[in-house]
């Protein structure tokens, strides 16, 4: 029998992916969309739980990317359309958001790839915008780590 949708806005999970969001939870990451989730999957990251409406499982992709969740993450949880809008941070809400533990950083991760490392430093980068723009470059160039200095957005926002 399948578990009836999360339908209060109070509930504790629902409140700790709020707080996850609004950047509360110094330990978790917030990640929202199918791509996104997706991606988190991709690299392996250790989910806390997820949270999902009902229509994400309509389409085949949104499925899928559900049952993978089942797979991985402890917890994936149904919730109606009104909390995960009240969850979501985006305009459209695509229906999905997970809770991610903070991926090892520091520099100890720098030279794990082998060979001389490539790192790109961000110094300032005070606009989310802009760093998500220099982290897509850094990938696509093969960095192996990017280092945000003092006065950085938080580069997991």
């Amino acid at each position: 029998m399948k578990n009836a949708a999360i339908t209060s806005r109070k509930n504790p999970l629902v409140q700790r992916a709020r707080a996850a969001r609004d950047g509360r939870e110094k330990e978790l990451v917030f990640v929202e969309g199918v791509r996104l989730c997706e991606e988190a999957l991709r690299a392996g990251l250790a989910f806390e739980f997820a949270l999902h409406a009902a229509s994400v499982e309509e389409n085949g992709r949104g499925a899928r990317l559900v049952e993978e969740l089942r797979r991985v993450c402890p917890r994936v949880l149904a919730v109606s359309e009104s909390v995960i809008e009240s969850v979501s941070d985006t305009k459209t809400s695509q229906g999905v958001v997970a809770l991610v533990r903070r991926p090892k950083t520091g520099e100890d991760v720098i030279g794990l790839g082998g060979g001389s490392p490539l790192v790109v430093i961000m110094h300032r980068a005070n606009n989310p915008s802009n760093a998500g723009a220099m982290l897509r470059v850094a990938e696509a160039a093969g960095a192996t780590a990017v280092i945000a200095t003092k006065g950085s957005t938080d580069l997991f926002s």
